[in-house]
């Protein structure tokens, strides 16, 4: 309701009284400023609403806070989370992303200045596995180029000396929910072409019709397509995006995925992996 009425607010002819601009300053609230410092606002990407006493349960047990952490519900799915010391509010962040039934909890740092049904929210750092890199080529420069093709590069998995030999390549990098993951990119190592398929690592649910994560408030318009258009057609996206996750060395954090039920659940070999369709 509240939603449907700041969307018809522009349209609307105001009075004389309802027109008299209010002028406040919100910085002379300086309690209030102190306490947003250890706040986030989470928001639940799913299609349904979440059971609201479940999710701050869920969360309390998997986060681990060693403080004390309060959950308001300010929005549908969305949440004001304050928490009582710094350690904690960091230790949530460096352990994202952070799932509740398998649906990506996005979490944005919030100051208080804006509503919080204001806030955008499409963006989310992602552990993203880089194959098929020939081992001169895992370097935390060579990281940052193939990363910065999908969002800004967080940081690269490497050692002291910038070198991250293994199967693949791995990168922390901000990507945006709202359009379609990037299944890979083609380069070129000396002249030598080659694919370089991406795997993500806690991956959510998200589309494999368009391979988004978050879609906007009319849902999949290419899956509508697909369906008037030429029925069943074979989707572009899937499971196979998903990678075995890897527990970064320096991360404190327990696993970031959730049931209904408040218990963690691996990220590989699930029911229910191939069924991610909107």
């Amino acid at each position: 309701m509240a939603d449907s009425i700041l969307e018809k607010w522009d349209k609307l002819k105001l009075t004389d009284a309802e027109q008299a601009e209010v002028l406040i300053d919100l910085s002379a609230d300086g309690i209030a400023f102190r306490r947003g410092t250890l706040c986030l606002l989470g928001l639940v990407v799913a299609d349904k609403v979440v059971n609201k006493e479940a999710f701050k349960a869920t969360m309390v047990q998997i986060w681990k806070i060693r403080g004390g952490v309060q959950f308001k519900g300010v929005g549908t799915n969305l949440f004001l989370i304050e928490f009582q010391n710094s350690s904690d509010i960091a230790k949530v962040k460096l352990g994202r992303p952070w799932q509740f039934d398998r649906n990506l909890i996005c979490l944005e740092d919030y100051n208080g200045l804006i509503a919080p049904g204001e806030m955008v929210f499409d963006k989310e750092p992602m552990w993203v596995q880089m194959h098929n890199i020939p081992l001169g080529g895992m370097t935390r420069r060579v990281g940052r180029n193939i990363g910065e093709l999908v969002g800004e590069v967080l940081e690269v998995d490497v050692d002291k000396e910038g070198v991250g030999w293994g199967p693949y390549l791995r990168v922390n990098i901000s990507v945006n929910i709202t359009k379609p993951l990037m299944r890979g990119v083609v380069s070129s190592f000396n002249g030598n072409r080659v694919w370089i398929p991406f795997k993500y690592e806690r991956l959510p649910f998200f589309c494999f019709s368009c391979g988004i994560i978050k879609h906007g408030a009319a849902g999949c318009e290419k899956m509508t397509q697909m369906r008037s258009m030429h029925g069943n057609e074979e989707f572009q996206y899937g499971a196979w995006l998903r990678a075995s996750y890897q527990k970064h060395p320096n991360r404190d954090v327990p696993g970031g995925l959730a049931g209904e039920g408040g218990n963690p659940v691996s990220n590989a070999g699930r029911k229910g992996d191939d069924e991610d369709v909107a």
